[in-house]
């Protein structure tokens, strides 16, 4: 990762392939996709601003790159603000190894916040905020192998209002996702994810959706969760 005065501050357009740390300096208004992660450990601070999309594509895309930061900033009005795939589909953020996600805010989406199918390997997703999105704020899949999730992955995140328009999205249990959190895996989870301070308000179905097996509980996540009964998670 680049120093700070390293980065980059010159105007981002809608578009463009970022290949350095890179600092906004005004919002975006893009109808598409917006930006492109086009190089390993970029340092993306959105510095309070906001990337707003017409309504379809994905905020950010960063096929096989490691190191992928995200903070400090609002994304909206796209399908999904960052979606995570290990399998390398059309997607955003994809096959990207040790990503941060810290201080944004992923608004209003139809689909979902953020998405990841390799249960969070080596990610980290810390106090952002997941408000309004139509189907799910989160939605974590392990669809491709036994991913290791890194230590503490998912905590001290807010969602407030999620799931109320839902998609008929179903995981691979062929359970409904809506809600807060909603994790499914088809494979064995070594070591599961671990949740802690993760709470909520407003939000329909579960705050946190984590079947036995797919979880740790790392303490303080706020209900309501399921299934119930789950001896890994217990919810205030």
């Amino acid at each position: 990762m680049a120093n700070p005065a390293e980065a980059t501050t010159t105007a981002v357009a809608c578009g463009d392939v970022l290949t350095t740390d890179t600092t906004l300096t005004a919002d975006l208004t893009c109808p598409a996709g917006a930006l492109t992660i086009g190089a390993d450990d970029v340092d993306l601070d959105l510095n309070s601003h906001t990337i707003t999309g017409s309504g379809t594509g994905n905020g950010l895309k960063a096929t096989g790159r490691q190191g992928t930061t995200v903070r400090n900033g609002t994304i909206t009005g796209f399908t999904y603000a960052i979606y995570i795939d290990y399998g390398g589909a059309v997607l955003t953020v994809s096959a990207t190894d040790r990503g941060v996600f810290t201080r944004n805010v992923f608004d209003a989406f139809p689909m979902g916040g953020l998405h990841s199918s390799s249960m969070l390997k080596h990610r980290i997703v810390r106090r952002n905020v997941f408000n309004g999105n139509k189907t799910v704020g989160m939605f974590v899949e392990n669809s491709y192998g036994s991913n290791r999730a890194g230590p503490d992955p998912v905590s001290d995140n807010v969602f407030v209002g999620n799931g109320h328009n839902p998609s008929g999205l179903v995981d691979r249990q062929g359970q409904v996702v809506q809600g807060g959190i909603h994790l499914a895996s088809r494979l064995a989870v070594t070591p599961p994810v671990t949740l802690r301070n993760n709470v909520g308000t407003g939000n329909a179905g579960h705050l946190i959706w984590a079947p036995p097996g797919t979880v740790a509980d790392g303490g303080g996540n706020q209900g309501p969760c399921g299934p119930s009964p789950n001896p890994d998670l217990t919810c205030w």
